[in-house]
């Protein structure tokens, strides 16, 4: 795990990305960069979200998962273990779901990295002082 002695963002701004991210993956931007940007919004978590948001590989292990393509393990390691959570197979298709805002979405077969990612975003915009803790992005559903 990384050292928290970098900087990171104001609250407003972190939200504001985040919002940012949650639209990207909206329109279809590469489940690999939007793993990549979540995690540097991990690490730019501001207190008190640094330690609900942090990530559990280093930015090496983190991108050697991403030269591979294992999304599923990226996700899976920046979800980490401070968010309690669960991802099962699901009609031909996974379901994750992530606590605390109990936020469930369903992914087709091979798509449970976006699945995660959603449902990590979903729980972390659910943070936003004065927002109703709803997920976000779009839930892609097992045919």
């Amino acid at each position: 795990m990384e050292s928290r002695e970098h900087a990171c963002l104001d609250a407003v701004t972190w939200f504001e990305s985040l919002m940012r991210l949650s639209d990207m993956m909206a329109t279809g931007v590469p489940l690999e960069n939007c793993l990549r940007l979540s995690r540097h919004l991990a690490i730019l978590a501001p207190p008190p979200y640094a330690a609900m948001a942090r990530s559990t590989l280093d930015e090496a292990a983190f991108e050697a998962l991403l030269e591979r393509r294992a999304f599923e393990t990226a996700a899976v390691a920046l979800i980490g273990t401070t968010l309690p959570g669960e991802a099962m197979p699901r009609g031909g298709g996974a379901k994750a779901q992530v606590w605390p805002d109990a936020a469930t979405k369903d992914a087709r077969p091979g798509a449970l990295a976006l699945s995660l990612l959603q449902t990590w975003l979903g729980s972390m915009l659910a943070l936003t002082p004065g927002r109703p803790a709803q997920p976000t992005g779009s839930c892609h559903k097992s045919a």
